[in-house]
């Protein structure tokens, strides 16, 4: 008999029966925010902070080499922001809030 339980891999969501946290089809970018502070130096010569646009698939920025971290920002297709990365289950799975739209 074959096994029907599906495991959460590291893209998956947590879905639960809040409004805001129901696994969303259209998520499929997020766009980096990365932790880490520019050094002063860095802030001099200009640069800026990543906000590079992500497939879900992938989770380390292409721009910065960053992992996706609380604080990345769901988007739809047309890079819509429609929620953010808010923590990480203890299995690893991420949980992301979605936004209601009214």
């Amino acid at each position: 008999m074959e096994n029907t339980e599906k495991y959460l891999t590291s893209i998956d969501f947590a879905a639960s029966n809040k409004p805001d946290e129901i696994d969303h089809p259209d998520h499929i970018l997020w766009q980096c925010r990365p932790t880490t502070k520019l050094t002063f130096m860095e802030k001099v010569r200009g640069k800026e902070p990543c906000r590079r646009i992500n497939y879900m698939e992938i989770d380390v920025c292409a721009g910065c080499s960053a992992k996706r971290t609380v604080g990345a920002l769901a988007m739809a297709r047309e890079a819509r922001v429609i929620g953010e990365l808010i923590t990480h289950d203890v299995y690893g799975n991420e949980i992301w809030r979605y936004k209601v739209e009214e």
